[in-house]
């Protein structure tokens, strides 16, 4: 027997350390190895064609009170971003709507609990990817360290969503010490991965959910390539990606 690389020079090599890899063309396909099914959990999800790259993208919200998301539940997979310490979430953010309002609104949910199953206050998660909307609209990455009572918080640069229907590429990386957001390739102030790192969790994995048990807010806003990876490619400031991520 060929190795399949060898009968077919052209296709790309699987990506071991690739966790999840969504283009959301018109679709919710995980096209890492894990290939896992995503199930709606809430409203009905919206794809536009208004995509950074391919033919649709996700559209999370059409404003407050209104928000769709879908969920996975736990494999060993997500568990990267607990346990080997050094990892990457890279994906494309176009905010369709700026309010002064101090919300926080959630893009992505890893719980913690199986209660409040679209929330991301306090213990309810393990970790999230928000937005904080006041007058420096910042990309914030949350999380609960292991045995901790609240959030502990990183952020990107003062101000770096502060523009809103335009494209925005977003990483956080975890380069196994420190944590450090970035927004068009320029990264905010590294901090120090509290304790022993991000508490563990065997609960689901949402993309696209609202701030608050008795809220209603979520992001207003597109998504597209997502992508999460144990490794990372850099811990200094980037050019952003001009292709849609492969596996």
């Amino acid at each position: 027997m060929f190795p399949l690389a060898l009968l077919n020079p052209s296709a790309p090599a699987v990506d071991p350390n690739l966790v999840l890899l969504m283009h959301f063309d018109n679709n919710f396909t995980d096209e890492s190895s894990y290939n896992r099914t995503f199930t709606t959990a809430n409203g009905t999800p919206n794809f536009v064609t208004n995509a950074k790259f391919g033919s649709h993208a996700y559209k999370m919200s059409d404003g407050y009170s209104v928000y769709h998301n879908i969920k996975c539940s736990h494999d060993s997979g997500f568990d990267a971003i607990t346990l080997e310490k050094q990892w990457q979430i890279d994906f494309w953010l176009n905010l369709l709507d700026i309010v002064d309002d101090g919300h926080i609104d959630t893009f992505i949910l890893r719980k913690n609990r199986y209660d409040n199953t679209q929330t991301s206050i306090e213990t309810s998660l393990a970790w999230s990817v928000v937005v904080s909307k006041n007058v420096n609209t910042k990309l914030d990455f949350r999380y609960i360290h292991s045995g901790g009572p609240s959030q502990n918080s990183v952020s990107s640069a003062l101000n770096a969503l502060n523009t809103k229907n335009v494209w925005h590429h977003c990483r956080i990386v975890s380069n196994g010490t420190q944590i450090k957001v970035f927004v068009d390739g320029l990264g905010g102030t590294a901090v120090n991965i509290v304790d022993t790192g991000i508490v563990a969790s065997i609960y689901d994995f949402f993309i696209g959910v609202r701030e608050g048990q008795f809220g209603g807010y979520q992001a207003h806003a597109i998504m597209d390539e997502l992508r999460i990876k144990s490794g990372f490619d850099t811990f200094d400031d980037f050019t952003p990606p001009t292709a849609p991520f492969t596996y």
